[in-house]
């Protein structure tokens, strides 16, 4: 058991996604990325971190990404801890999520979802490509998001 500050993490998630997806042809609340992983313990609250690569990234900031958890009986669409630094258009960059959901889900399967909702349901996307590889860029290998997911005891 790990302990940050007050809190202990009891368990750690790991998923690796190394897909590469175009985003071309969506518009708002799309869901890219989907999977799954068995919570161990009812009481703990769920942290992630993660960095996303992506490429040829939009003039806007993407703070509209989410990253939702479900357990079946509560879900929560999470958009804060959300960012990505401004890049320009033709660039490759990276998204980070940073976040802490409030809910306590049950244990078990738990289902998660990362995606992009606008508040003005506009066509707006964050990136074209996310886990770029050498079809963007002869020089890029095959980029993979890395999920970490705290279970803590708060």
């Amino acid at each position: 058991m790990a302990v940050i500050g007050d809190y202990n993490v009891v368990k750690c998630h790991y998923i690796e996604d190394a897909t590469r997806r175009v985003t071309s042809g969506y518009s708002a609340d799309v869901t890219l990325y989907s999977t799954s992983f068995t919570k161990e313990y009812s009481a703990t609250k769920l942290w992630v971190t993660a960095v996303v690569p992506t490429w040829n990234n939009s003039t806007n900031g993407g703070t509209y990404m989410f990253l939702q958890m479900s357990d079946g009986s509560n879900t929560q669409r999470q958009q804060r801890g959300m960012s990505r630094p401004y890049k320009t258009e033709g660039e490759s960059g990276t998204f980070s999520i940073n976040t802490r959901f409030s809910t306590t889900f049950n244990a078990g399967t738990i289902n998660m979802y990362l995606g992009w909702d606008t508040y003005d349901n506009g066509s707006n996307r964050p990136f074209v490509v996310m886990n770029p590889n050498n079809s963007d860029d002869g020089r890029n290998p095959q980029n993979a998001t890395h999920y970490f997911i705290y279970e803590v005891n708060e």
